[in-house]
C-alpha cells in the first residue's frame, strides 16, 4: 500500500483524489477479507488521505497501527469472553449431572 500510495499521489500526472481511491482499492484488495473490504476501503481511504496532507509516511503507518491495535484488542477481549461462556457452560453441565 504504501508504495503505490506513494508513488500514486507523487505522480503528478494522476489527481490526488483520483490517486488516494486507486490506492485504497488496492490496500482492500490486499487484505483478500470480502466481509471487511468496506471497513478497510475506508481505511484505506483515511491513509491516502492523511499521506497526501503530510507527505509523511509516518501518518498512515500511525493510522494502520492503531487501526491493528484495536483490532487486536477487540479480537482478544471476545476471545475471552467466550472462553469464559464455554467454562460456564462447561461446568454448568457438569453440575447438573
Amino acid at each position: 500500500f504504501l508504495i503505490i500510495a506513494g508513488c500514486l499521489i507523487s505522480y503528478r500526472r494522476v489527481p490526488t483524489p483520483v490517486a488516494i481511491i486507486i490506492s485504497a482499492a488496492v490496500f482492500t484488495l490486499a487484505h483478500f477479507t470480502p466481509e471487511a473490504f468496506p471497513k478497510l476501503f475506508v481505511l484505506g481511504t483515511f491513509m491516502g488521505i492523511s499521506y497526501a496532507q503530510t507527505r509523511n509516511l509516518l501518518a498512515p503507518i500511525t493510522i494502520h497501527a492503531f487501526w491493528n491495535t484495536g483490532v487486536a484488542l477487540l479480537l482478544s477481549s471476545l476471545e475471552a469472553y467466550l472462553y469464559r461462556i464455554r467454562l460456564n457452560v462447561v461446568s454448568e453441565v457438569l453440575n447438573y449431572q
